[in-house]
């Protein structure tokens, strides 16, 4: 396979960490905030509201940083 299409199998690569990055952030922190306004007032205790809200946030955040670092090292790996 020559260069170029080493270089666009690291791109579509990358593409592909930088797309499970936003999904992560949009699905996974996003979503849990949003639901946080509809909560019943019900469900006050913390431990159930780290649970259900803030551990997903940090759990997406830390798959989207961990994607988008990936995406970085294989856009570092394309040739000139």
């Amino acid at each position: 396979m020559g260069k170029a299409a080493e270089n666009e199998r690291l791109k579509l690569r990358a593409t592909f960490f930088n797309n499970i990055a936003v999904g992560a952030v949009v699905g996974g922190a996003l979503l849990p905030y949003l639901a946080l306004h509809q909560t019943v007032a019900g469900m006050t205790t913390p431990t159930q509201l780290f649970f259900r809200f803030v551990l997903p946030i940090i759990l997406a955040f830390a798959v989207a940083i961990a994607s988008r670092l990936r995406a970085d090292s294989l856009a570092r790996q394309i040739k000139d």
